[in-house]
């Protein structure tokens, strides 16, 4: 299977992952998400899998309060869509709603959501959506407070064996990037909006948006232009939390960059200087910074690195501060390797159906992206 270093794709290169932790690797067939069931994914919160209390089986571990928490099972929906259908049918505004993280949209996704409400309905259903009810808590369910997550995924037209014989391998730390879905779909990506943010070039960040002729906030940017607002009066009429994903993904996409040349170095070992993180399930992990605000986030070698990055780009820590916006990204540090825990493998013809647990933030396509180097990442259902 060795027959020289794999390249990886345009889309690869654009997010700024430009290699792999197995170059030497062939890449392999594989098809992802052909139907959503291919893909599960169950969060954990508080103790407790979103699945199983879905199916009254499990509760968190919580004490009781004002928030109603209910686990949201979703079929082919963003997060956002579907905490929007239950929003409504809850008859509150979509901002009361609170949840861990997003769930991919080509998925059978579990996750648990929160609101303050008096009196909850026990079971809330809507085409593709079912919530139920499961307890109540002192705190919501907020940004980033989820365990981990489970996968379940079923990879289609592949080479079993071989494939389960590079899991193994990848199982026991593979490279943290940030995955395609931080990106966005189509051009321009994320992290270029992103990037013309931070510089205040807002006229041509809000065009650029109104071009991508998306329904939701895309559409809501034209109609402001088209108005004759500002491209800053443009960008302000849309959720804070679209404009906090682009500024995310210019993060993601400087931590993709480092991380990919600590990988051709060889680096992904800590040295003397380097920043350690401890991993929720057990273990450590060289950290690299996720720029910032906040100086914090440029201590050690690697911070070093993050901020020529960002000179390159005309940029400095202070940027992400967007008064203008309401912004202000602090930055922090991520974890450069992860493990898959508790891997279980059965192979099925030419599928592969693959079970693991990844600690909150990680990307399951990540993993699988190291195993199959797939050379066409959309038509191979990675997007």
């Amino acid at each position: 299977m060795t027959v020289g270093v794999a390249s990886p794709p345009e889309l690869d290169v654009r997010t700024g992952m430009l290699t792999y932790a197995r170059p030497d690797w062939d890449p392999l067939p594989g098809r992802l998400r052909e139907r959503p069931s291919d893909f599960v994914v169950d969060e954990v919160w508080r103790g407790a899998s979103a699945l199983m209390a879905a199916a009254g089986l499990e509760s968190p571990e919580v004490r009781e309060g004002p928030h109603a928490v209910f686990s949201v099972v979703k079929v082919g929906l963003t997060t956002e869509e579907a905490a929007g259908l239950l929003a409504r049918i809850l008859r509150i505004p979509a901002s009361r709603l609170a949840y861990a993280g997003l769930k991919d949209r080509r998925s059978v996704s579990a996750q648990f959501m929160s609101a303050p409400l008096g009196r909850p309905p026990e079971v809330v259903r809507a085409r593709k959506v079912r919530a139920r009810f499961v307890c109540r808590s002192t705190e919501p369910v907020y940004r980033g407070s989820n365990d981990l997550n489970r996968f379940t995924l079923r990879v289609r037209e592949t080479e079993p064996r071989e494939l389960s014989r590079r899991l193994t391998e990848l199982s026991r730390g593979f490279p943290n990037f940030f995955s395609y879905q931080r990106f966005g779909d189509r051009p321009p990506l994320n992290h270029e909006i992103g990037l013309l943010l931070l510089r205040r070039e807002f006229d041509r960040a809000a065009r650029l948006l109104a071009g991508k002729g998306g329904r939701g906030y895309e559409s809501r940017v034209a109609d402001a232009l088209n108005r004759g607002a500002s491209g800053l009066e443009a960008l302000r009429a849309i959720p804070r939390g679209a404009l906090e994903m682009m500024l995310h993904s210019y993060q993601a996409y400087v931590f993709n960059l480092i991380l990919s040349e600590r990988i051709r170095d060889g680096r992904l070992s800590p040295r003397p200087g380097d920043r350690v993180v401890s991993l929720p399930g057990g273990g450590e992990s060289l950290a690299l910074p996720l720029p910032g605000s906040d100086p914090d986030a440029y201590r050690g070698p690697a911070g070093e690195e993050a901020l020529e990055m960002l000179r390159r780009d005309g940029l400095s820590p202070e940027s992400f501060r967007l008064p203008e916006l309401g912004l202000n990204l602090a930055g922090g540090v991520r974890p450069a390797r992860v493990p898959a825990r508790g891997l279980r493998l059965w192979e099925r013809g030419d599928s592969l159906l693959a079970s693991f647990a990844l600690d909150r933030g990680s990307y399951a396509t990540s993993l699988m992206r190291e195993a199959l180097l797939p050379r066409d990442p959309a038509s191979q259902g990675f997007l």
